[in-house]
């Protein structure tokens, strides 16, 4: 019998935590759909202040001795799963920009196996001279983790819900042949933003660098501090945007955070010529 078991449990806990602290510190804030709120810091703060907290819990689990790094690795993913209770529906960040997706059944089935298995781990009791088996162990973990998530972000497979980008999902009322079609085109983006979004300053710096007929691709309304987001996007984080096909038809699914929007945009089809006069974000901005 493997009485070690405990301490590569409290190791392959660790893994998934230093990959995704890596990735949130890794990250370059355009490219991570870090949601918003009111109880969490805004991107790029946000990323980094997780990322740092989750190297720092991973390499503790597997420094510490015995039932201390069990108990490590319990406490951090009973507050993934409550964090992750709390922002499902919103945009995945979990891993910096890879496999974006929202925040769904998944996330919180993932986060409680690792609050289990780390209590099954704390009731059989960790050894106390088990530190290169756990480094092993984590090292390994952490590159199967990582191949798993560069596996699902080039095929563009679905990670607890609709991908956070252009032919991540639908709207109601598409059909299937939709998604599918690759000539189905973006021409027009309707973005919402807030007065009171950090991460939507950000994505108007970004937009105001991009060529001028993209920008008037765009139409932007931004909500006031008490406003919410329009009922079809409920559940979005913000900023959130939905593209437009060349007869005003709503292409694909809504997507929101900076990365997700920005690559939407890029996505659309200028027709515009590209010497055209420059003019603010978007076509029209309209206040509320």
């Amino acid at each position: 019998m493997f009485s070690a078991w405990p301490d590569a449990v409290v190791a392959a806990a660790a893994a998934p935590l230093l990959v995704a602290g890596a990735a949130k510190m890794l990250t370059p804030e355009d490219s991570t759909n870090w949601p918003t709120g009111r109880w969490w810091p805004p991107a790029p703060f946000g990323p980094r202040l997780a990322g740092g907290a989750e190297l720092g819990a991973a390499a503790t689990a597997v420094a510490l001795p015995g039932r201390p790094a069990a108990l490590l690795a319990l406490a951090v993913y009973a507050c993934l799963t409550v964090v992750a209770y709390t922002l499902r529906g919103q945009t995945c960040a979990c891993f910096g920009g890879a496999a974006r997706s929202t925040v769904g059944p998944l996330h919180l089935a993932c986060t409680s196996a690792g609050a289990a298995a780390s209590l099954a781990a704390l009731a059989a009791g960790p050894g106390t001279t088990q530190g290169g088996l756990r480094a092993v162990v984590c090292v390994a973990a952490s590159a199967v983790t990582l191949a798993v998530l560069l596996v699902a972000d080039q095929r563009g497979l679905v990670l607890g819900g609709p991908l956070g980008r252009p032919g991540g999902g639908l709207l109601t009322g598409q059909s299937d042949d939709a998604a599918t079609d690759p000539t189905e085109r973006v021409h027009e983006v309707l973005l919402y933003t807030s007065v009171a979004c950090p991460s939507c300053k950000s994505l108007h710096q970004i937009l105001d660098a991009m060529e001028p007929a993209r920008r008037q691709a765009v139409t932007t309304t931004v909500l006031g501090e008490d406003e919410q987001l329009p009922d079809f996007l409920d559940g979005l984080g913000l900023p959130a945007a939905f593209g437009l096909n060349a007869t005003g038809e709503a292409v694909y699914a809504p997507v929101s955070g900076i990365g997700a929007v920005k690559a939407l945009i890029e996505s659309v089809t200028i027709g515009a010529p590209a010497g055209s006069t420059e003019t603010p974000v978007g076509d029209a901005v309209h206040k509320r």
